[in-house]
């Protein structure tokens, strides 16, 4: 839903921290796309926010002080820019 439109293949909300996992193929168009560049300019703006980390050839993001389901849903909101199209 949300998570596929904004290009994040998994999202894990453990101990108030939510985790959204990139598309895992690193040739993949999204990383040249829009949205990718908006989520990037968004980090960049505020870098307090969220922290995007690569481990194990995996690229994701980090949210900490994620108490629910309600305030995950409201930290991907700013990311809601674009539908992606070019996964």
């Amino acid at each position: 839903w949300m998570a596929r439109k904004i290009g994040f293949e998994k999202l894990v909300l453990r101990n108030q921290r939510l985790t959204a996992y990139f598309i895992s193929n690193p040739e993949s168009g999204y990383f040249q796309s829009d949205q990718f560049t908006a989520i990037l300019e968004y980090m960049k703006n505020n870098p307090t926010k969220c922290k995007m980390t690569e481990e194990r050839n995996r690229l994701f993001m980090t949210f900490r002080d994620v108490p629910g389901i309600n305030e995950a849903l409201s930290r991907l909101e700013p990311f809601q820019i674009l539908k992606v199209t070019n996964i």
